[in-house]
């Protein structure tokens, strides 16, 4: 008890001097929709004095629970932002799929979990029980709940979400499915701690999905490790962030050897020893592991902070980092429009794939007539190709 005693008292001191502006609680998914049955409760939390319109969306790691991550969601509340903490389906740890001989395991694994798409043999969700889905209804039941906090802001209508006012962050498991969400969506900014984690060991590559290019700009992800990691090799996630190709013009940063900005790099490490023994894994962003500076603040604060509020268009040349083809409406449901760069009637091919490779669609289009019909796609993820470029959406 006066342990637990000793970490409120921290947590009053440290994540805002004015801790009472912050306002948090628990909302059970079956609050959002009747038909959701056992889970862990969601945790929901904002500043009521010093809102930035933008909200942070954290998704927690294998076996996880929101409360475990309470300290880091309400940190990032006292420093302006929305917070949806949201719990999902995560029994499952995503390094099983390392092994693995079917080069698309962790796609098929991050498709399920993220939309519901059935794909993956070591999961079992439903689009009813897919992050984007859950995400999706608490925030419609928050903006209908509690219309004077500003929630609806963060729908573009009753049925969007406005991804361009998130943030995306995630931890071990969750930082690989924020990845993949910007992959899919033109997001705010992409925090991932400790993570991603999808190293192929049977391949001794990083999954193909981190080697696609995607809608949101790399120069807007970060990424937080620990040289020590127990759980996933250092050298596993180096790859897999070379991969995405987020060491084309930044390189690894150690943290205690500089001080923020950390020279504007987007993909940093540490060297310390956690409070918990043994837990670097956990220590980049779980309060209990994270060591103590001399001040007895958490060491990472300025980490943190440079993370979730440092201005994302600085530091990286964006011209390193080639923009995928935006198409929309994104989600979709009946109609894409692609935006061709052929003359208003010369016929530009154009091809659907499914997130396992299936073409679902291979025609020529224009630029005069650029209307898709997708209305008898099933709900996922697709891929259209259209000259040397890509774009993700997802259809509903």
């Amino acid at each position: 008890m006066k342990s637990l005693i000793s970490f409120w008292v921290c947590v009053f001191v440290f994540v805002s001097a004015t801790v009472a502006q912050v306002q948090y609680f628990y909302v059970h998914p079956k609050a959002t929709d009747a038909a959701y049955t056992t889970a862990d409760s969601h945790l929901v939390a904002r500043n009521v004095s010093a809102a930035n319109q933008k909200l942070l969306l954290f998704i927690g790691g294998t076996l996880s629970k929101p409360q475990q991550y309470e300290f880091f969601s309400l940190y990032a509340a006292a420093h302006g932002y929305h917070v949806i903490n949201v719990s999902y389906p995560n029994l499952v740890i995503t390094t099983l799929l390392a092994g693995s001989n079917d080069s698309m395991a962790f796609n098929k694994f991050r498709e399920e979990i993220c939309f519901g798409t059935s794909l993956s043999p070591v999961v079992s969700v439903d689009s009813f029980n897919s992050i984007y889905t859950r995400t999706l209804k608490l925030l419609q039941y928050l903006s209908e709940t509690y219309p004077q906090d500003g929630w609806d802001g963060f729908l573009v209508s009753p049925a969007q979400i406005d991804w361009s006012k998130v943030a995306v962050a995630g931890h071990s498991q969750g930082s690989g499915h924020a990845a993949y969400f910007a992959k899919l969506f033109a997001v705010e900014r992409v925090l991932m701690f400790a993570g991603p984690n999808d190293y192929s060991t049977y391949f001794n590559n990083a999954a193909p999905w981190l080697r696609t290019s995607g809608i949101t700009p790399l120069y807007k992800h970060f990424t937080f490790l620990h040289l020590r990691d127990e759980i996933v090799p250092f050298n596993h996630q180096y790859q897999n962030i070379s991969g995405m190709g987020m060491l084309a013009a930044d390189d690894t940063t150690l943290v205690e050897t500089t001080t923020s900005p950390y020279g504007y790099s987007k993909c940093l490490y540490s060297n310390l020893n956690p409070k918990t023994s043994g837990q670097y894994h956990n220590s980049v962003v779980i309060f209990s592991a994270t060591p103590y500076n001399a001040n007895n603040e958490p060491e990472f604060d300025p980490v943190w902070q440079y993370m979730l509020l440092s201005d994302v268009s600085t530091g990286m040349n964006e011209q390193e980092y080639p923009t995928a083809l935006r198409i929309f409406p994104n989600p979709a449901t009946n109609y894409l429009t692609v935006p061709l760069a052929g003359k208003m009637n010369e016929p530009c091919e154009v091809k659907i794939c499914d997130a396992v490779g299936n073409t679902v669609f291979h025609n020529v289009v224009t630029a005069l007539d650029n209307r898709i019909n997708v209305a008898q796609l099933p709900v996922g993820v697709y891929f259209l190709y259209y000259a040397n470029t890509v774009a993700r959406f997802f259809k509903r």
